[in-house]
């Protein structure tokens, strides 16, 4: 008990030294504010995160947008939760992200049709509104075509989902939005005069109603119409039409289902014909089959009087998926229709004809058909043989009325549900990401334009796509995995010779409840040994050719408000064999210390809602952490527990952090003080087991972390994302900054980790990572210098000094690429391979030196898995 004691007060000691001037401190209750000072005011301000992709497989566009005879000119936003708006100038081959830390999520962008310089972008999305995809923050505008962004205003309502602009005066603008689904802010429809410096609200709703999207007529401007897209629990689908500009609203809904019949609705207006309006509509209707009471329809309804009275022009012929209608600018009776599939009427929608499974890729990719899943669709006015489409697999286009499309697969914005690694080096990575399947590649990459990146698919479905969860490489057999899909369906395949067999576990007479995302896991102690969470937890001693349930049902316990749900979370622990720990998404824990022999409900004293992750403690069998989020409910509150009695009493460890829901808690590697959170908005790191945590997010796209692994031998933290793909971080000198005092030195350069060189392609490698910290703001200039061994300076980084941690990362170029006149591009000149120093100067003063050596890049035969 003295030794424990004695460790409990050193450890405070050393806390309190090295943090005591530096904790990152946050007194507001607004998400957005608390995440942005967090990130600014952290000590580990500049750590700096890599980008490896993958980019080839794509990802969900929620929504895009080009300017009239200018489509290589292209706006879109990324992910389901909608995480950044793009910008293309050259049609697609590459992108930046032009608005990533204005908010948390986007749901609209417009481009004023009098001057494309003025962009506006409005937070949050329209998804799927079980998701409670985090809040939003308002309204943004660009006059300089998407540069530069200011705020301006309608951060009340929290869902800006549709937007029209004036098609002459670019400060006239509308905005809609369906409010909070809990009713507390109703949302409804604004208008600013003066290019949002002061809001109006026109049309308000209320608990029956909400209004998801906006039209305005290009010729009678003074014609809107607003409309909700989907139908809530206790929201109907409602029209609404303005004459007036929005001063006075009436509902068209004559000639259309029963409004209770209606579940979703797309629509568009003829810019030929203003007066002609399409909707698509979903509905439900008495069922022909006596064994059903009623089946879905979609139907297309057209009205040519500007929405007064409304018939149906088409029959159900498309696929059941999301709404998308787009009327020819240059013909009222052409429409494109995007659901699962894509779909083409040059006759008002009477017929329909699937189009877009003509496909090429910008980068090497397996697919063959369009990608499932249909979001948005824009057509040129200016040339209506010129497409852009936004699904789940990313961006197309079409130069030829949508005969062939061109698979814009160059942007980074995998959504990632999980997140694996090997154990040797060269890092590999492997994943699964929404409806892009699972994936492994390299975790030494340099993202390049024009160079692939290296990903594989483990596996892809007859569509291009398909979800992937859980993905991990069988040991010992290098060519063969398992990948789970939707839930919970898993198997283990050959990825070269392409044979696969289904080892989803069944219990007798009973049919398995499982999560859309399944947690399975290898057994740390056997790893032959499979552990899958159903409400039943599973065990397979054989790679999943049979299985043996280890628990009755812990989805259920009788009075318990906590029970039902799927289960969300397994962990096991990787110190004491048979210490098992599962999860459910009402917020039961269970706890088996016999290898599922017994289990205990240790769920008293933690929040009900979603068990999103547990770690058991490398170091402590008895130490264990659970983070449990409330979104589903409207809770967007952080909620991180710590246990030092396999869970018999719950610590509150969320300390300064209160406004970000956690998706994933681990531990670090090497040193049981650290953790590491994965949240709605980033990735938080404590040192001192939760007094106090510290952003790593500055550096980091604001998205969604759903789960996060560290490479041991690499010393690398890898977060998988959700609309961002995957990132890496040398994360040795967190630990570096905890164990040597550093924060009492006036001056100090970190260890650095060996670079390895380019293989082949000039992105295969691993940069190197230079780290050093300054005590105090400095009027001197610090140099950083690369020598070699006789000392001579090869290269010199003049980097701007913050005080505090400071990071450099270097692709090891001396000399920048060269473009050649006629035929070649030249890479530039590269360090080689061999020792050398790094200097840290400051004014003309040698303040530290450390060693840094450049290794030849070492990678697999082509074709082969490293072994685990």
């Amino acid at each position: 008990m003295m030794k424990k004691s004695l460790l409990v007060l050193l450890f405070g000691i050393i806390s309190l030294n090295v943090f005591s001037q530096q904790k990152s401190e946050s007194v507001t209750t607004d998400p957005w504010v608390q995440y942005k000072e967090l990130s600014e005011n952290s000590v580990f301000r500049n750590l700096k995160w890599n980008s490896i992709g993958p980019k080839s497989i794509g990802g969900h566009i929620a929504r895009l947008t080009s300017i009239p005879g200018k489509p290589n000119i292209i706006f879109a936003i990324s992910g389901w939760n909608s995480v950044a708006v793009w910008k293309t100038t050259d049609g697609g081959f590459t992108w930046k992200p032009i608005l990533e830390k204005g908010a948390e999520h986007f749901g609209s962008i417009a481009i004023a049709p009098s001057n494309p310089d003025i962009v506006w972008a409005g937070s949050k999305e329209d998804g799927i509104s079980k998701l409670k995809n985090g809040q939003g923050a308002g309204i943004f505008k660009s006059a300089d075509c998407g540069e530069t962004w200011s705020h301006v205003g309608l951060k009340e309502l929290p869902n800006i989902t549709g937007l029209a602009i004036h098609p002459k005066n670019p400060g006239i603008v509308y905005a809609a939005g369906p409010g909070y689904g809990n009713g507390l802010n109703p949302g409804g429809v604004f208008k600013t005069l003066d290019g949002g410096r002061k809001w109006t609200k026109l049309l308000s709703v209320d608990s029956t109603r909400c209004i998801d999207n906006l039209l305005m007529d290009p010729v009678k401007s003074n014609i809107l119409y607003a409309y909700s897209i989907r139908k809530g629990n206790k929201k109907q689908i409602q029209i609404y039409k303005t004459e007036n500009e929005g001063s006075t609203w009436k509902l068209i809904m004559n000639g259309m289902p029963p409004v209770d019949s209606i579940r979703e609705i797309g629509m568009d207006l003829s810019a030929s014909n203003p007066k002609v309006l399409y909707a698509l509509v979903k509905h439900i209707v008495p069922s022909a089959d006596t064994a059903k009471k009623q089946e879905t329809k979609i139907d297309i309804f057209r009205s040519s009087d500007r929405g007064e009275s409304w018939i149906k022009s088409g029959e159900q012929t498309v696929d059941f998926g999301y709404m998308v209608i787009k009327v020819s600018p240059d013909n009222e009776n052409e429409l494109f229709l995007g659901s699962v599939h894509v779909w083409h009427s040059m006759d008002a929608g009477k017929t329909l004809k699937r189009i877009a499974d003509n496909v090429f890729h910008i980068y090497p990719n397996p697919g063959t058909f369009m990608h499932l899943d249909q979001m948005d669709l824009w057509i040129d006015p200016l040339n209506t043989n010129k497409l852009i489409l936004g699904n789940d697999g990313g961006i197309y286009r079409s130069d030829d009325r949508g005969t062939n499309w061109l698979h814009m697969n160059s942007l980074p914005i995998g959504e990632f549900y999980y997140i694996a690694t090997n154990k040797e080096e060269p890092v590999e990575i492997y994943g699964g990401n929404q409806d892009n399947s699972s994936v492994w590649g390299p975790g030494d990459v340099n993202l390049l334009d024009g160079f692939p990146d290296h990903w594989s698919y483990v596996r892809m479905d007859q569509w291009s796509g398909g979800d992937g969860f859980f993905t991990h490489p069988v040991a010992s057999e290098p060519d063969l995995f398992y990948f789970s899909y939707q839930n919970g369906e898993i198997e283990r395949k050959n990825v070269v010779t392409n044979d696969s067999k289904g080892i989803t576990p069944e219990v007798k007479g009973e049919k398995l409840r499982r999560a859309w995302s399944t947690p399975i896991l290898v057994s740390a102690f056997n790893s032959s040994v499979l552990l899958y969470g159903a409400n039943y937890i599973m065990k397979s001693v054989n790679r999943g050719d049979s299985w043996t349930a280890i628990s009755d049902d812990l989805t259920v316990l009788k009075d318990d408000k906590k029970s039902g749900g799927e289960m969300i979370s397994l962990a096991e622990s990787l110190i004491f064999e048979g210490l098992l720990y599962a999860g459910t998404s009402k917020g039961l824990v269970w706890c088996t210390r016999n290898a599922g022999g017994s289990w205990k409900n240790i769920s008293a004293g933690l929040p009900a809602g979603i068990v999103s992750s547990i770690a058991a403690s490398k170091y402590d069998s008895s130490l264990v952490y659970v983070s449990v989020g409330g979104k589903r409910a409207g809770d967007f509150k952080t909620n991180i527990y710590a246990s030092t009695d396999y869970g018999e009493t719950w610590k509150s460890i969320s300390s300064n952090v209160t406004t970000d829901p956690v998706n994933k808690i681990i531990e670090d590697t090497r040193d049981g003080r650290i953790l590491y959170a994965g949240t709605d908005k980033g990735v938080y790191v404590t040192v001192d087991r939760g007094s106090s945590w510290h952003s790593l997010s500055y550096n980091l796209p604001s998205c969604a972390v759903n789960d996060m692994v560290i490479h041991h031998k690499a010393d690398m933290l890898i977060v998988g994302t959700y609309g961002r793909g995957i990132y890496t971080a040398d994360i040795s000198s967190i630990r570096e900054y905890l164990t040597d005092s550093v924060s009492e030195k006036e001056y100090y350069l970190f260890d650095i980790k060996p670079a390895r060189k380019i293989f082949v392609k000039p992105n295969r490698m691993r940069k190197a990572t230079i780290s050093y910290f300054v005590k105090d703001n400095v009027d001197e200039p610090v140099l950083i210098n690369i020598l070699n061994k006789a000392d001579s300076v090869l290269y010199t980084f003049k980097p701007a000094v913050n005080k505090g941690f400071n990071q450099i990362t270097w692709d090891l170029r001396l000399k920048d690429p060269v473009i050649d006149s006629k035929y070649y591009n030249i890479l530039g000149e590269f360090l080689r391979e061999g020792k050398y120093k790094v200097q840290m100067v400051a004014g003309k003063k040698i303040v530290a030196t450390k060693e840094m050596i450049v290794e030849r890049y070492i990678t697999k035969e082509v074709g082969l898995l490293p072994k685990q």
